[in-house]
């Protein structure tokens, strides 16, 4: 690009917000994934459903259905604001939180380093750990953009140390913890980065900060208890994930399970440490994975040399983001099982960091930096535009129950999708596709499963005449939805 264009390129953005860019790009790219992936996930329908109910049974239904309503209470309202669908809702409330997280993020980069603020745009609508669910319509997004909030209101503290930033930030915890409780943990933090910022007069005076920090603390552990009293069984389980006790118990049962497996003699005593190492290395792995090119400055900028500047402007997102690596391994350790989207809070909290990395790599390296901006772009780009097969046998399915009056009533659904999109309610069944073929059949007169005829179970079944098949779908890909009855279903 010659001097001409590219001056005339920065003078064309000198006149354009990267915030409201951002907004805009991050609307546009919620639309295009929700074009490729038209169908909702499970939790999604659940969501949507449960919105429904919420509006056209009162609150208590919705409480009867799920301990922390707050989010499907929250599309009802949009529904009932907007007179658009309960789906169409979800998806303007999601894209919404979602814009609003790339503009507190973007803003964040903005105040701490404006000359890197475009970059921000760039690493925001990019980095895949948190763009390949735009199309999900999910708690986390909520949980997101009230975090990412947070973040930059412990970002205008440390720049100008005004007391009601922490104010706010404390407010945008507790809005996070509308949609997803373990947001609390965030005021530990918060309190950690008050003290990081006056350490020096702490030495003078340390009793109105520790007061405060341990008020924040005892607030967050006493809005559960409260919570729980109320009887929200979600308050109860994360109570039970804070204690020490409990966490050692599941410590203990996985290192015994790994001991008699696998370790001898003395060794065996290593269990805990062992187990408890092994998923803190997962976690970060994970970590790495999600932030995909961005990986590259991530780890340039650990070096001694740049680790204070780059990291030491954004202090809390530091402490956050490694209070919440704890946080996920206590979590892995009780429930044994993680995923992508619990580890996304990470790369918001890290992301001004990672923004700042990537403006000192390409001073640094200016001709690599085009190759990974160039990565960006496209790692963006297929975080959206999913070539997953569309699972199209769900719509088709769910409309042939429709036509044909199958009910709820004696039907066995494998996935509660089909009930779902054929206008009968979001309901998950409690046994699987095999123990309703065969221990449970009796419960049941037709069977809506997600299996093919080549199976070895349903064709043992059609054999010996127990059951007809009344349809088969597939989306042209081999996901298939196979419905099959007892001879005598429609009588």
């Amino acid at each position: 690009m010659s001097a001409s264009k590219e001056n005339a390129s920065l003078n064309l953005l000198s006149k354009m917000s990267p915030v409201w860019v951002v907004i805009v790009g991050s609307v546009v790219l919620s639309f295009i994934a929700q074009s490729f992936e038209p169908v909702l996930g499970r939790d999604s329908a659940f969501y949507v459903d449960n919105a429904q109910a919420f509006v056209e049974d009162g609150a208590q239904s919705l409480l009867d259905r799920f301990s922390w309503p707050w989010f499907s209470a929250m599309i009802g309202v949009v529904h009932r604001l907007l007179g658009l669908s309960y789906e169409t809702s979800a998806y303007v409330l999601v894209f919404a939180l979602s814009a609003g997280t790339c503009a507190c993020l973007v803003r964040t980069v903005q105040e701490i380093s404006p000359r890197a603020a475009w970059l921000g745009v760039l690493v925001v609508l990019s980095i895949p750990a948190f763009n390949e669910y735009r199309s999900a319509l999910l708690r986390e997004h909520g949980y997101w953009f009230f975090s990412s909030l947070c973040v930059l209101l412990m970002a205008r503290y440390q720049l100008a140390r005004g007391r009601y930033q922490v104010a706010g930030a404390v407010v945008a915890v507790f809005a996070a913890g509308l949609f997803r409780l373990e947001a609390l943990y965030l005021l530990a933090p918060i309190g950690g980065c008050v003290v990081w910022m006056h350490r020096q007069k702490l030495k003078e005076n340390s009793l109105p900060v520790v007061l405060s920090i341990i008020a924040l603390l005892l607030a967050g552990v006493a809005l559960l208890w409260a919570l729980d009293a109320l009887e929200m069984s979600r308050a109860e389980r994360y109570l039970g994930y804070i204690n020490p006790i409990r966490f050692w118990h599941a410590l203990d049962g996985i290192a015994a399970t790994l001991a008699d497996s696998t370790l001898r003699y003395s060794s065996r005593e290593l269990a805990p440490l062992i187990i408890a190492s092994g998923f803190l290395a997962a976690i970060l792995v994970n970590v790495l994975k999600l932030m995909g090119v961005y990986l590259v400055p991530f780890v340039w900028a650990l070096h001694r040399e740049r680790r204070e500047t780059i990291f030491g402007s954004n202090v809390f997102g530091v402490i956050a983001a490694s209070a919440y690596i704890l946080v996920l391994l206590v979590f892995f350790i009780q429930s044994r099982f993680t995923l992508d989207r619990y580890t996304a809070l990470i790369h918001i909290l890290l992301l001004p960091s990672l923004v700042l990395a990537l403006a000192r790599f390409r001073t640094a390296y200016p001709g690599m930096t085009r190759w990974i901006l160039l990565v960006a772009v496209l790692m963006g780009v297929g975080n959206v535009m999913s070539s997953s097969p569309k699972r199209t046998h769900f719509f088709i399915a769910a409309e042939w129950v429709k036509e044909h009056g199958i009910g709820l009533e004696r039907t066995y659904f494998h996935d509660a999708r089909i009930p779902y999109y054929s206008g009968l309610g979001y309901r998950e069944e409690d046994v699987d596709s095999k123990a309703a073929l065969t221990t449970d059949m009796d419960r049941y007169d037709v069977f809506v499963v997600s299996l093919t005829a080549a199976h070895p179970l349903v064709k043992t079944k059609l054999a010996s005449g127990e059951l007809v098949l009344l349809a088969e779908f597939d989306n042209g890909h081999d996901r298939h939805m196979m419905i099959l009855a007892r001879p005598d279903w429609n009588q």
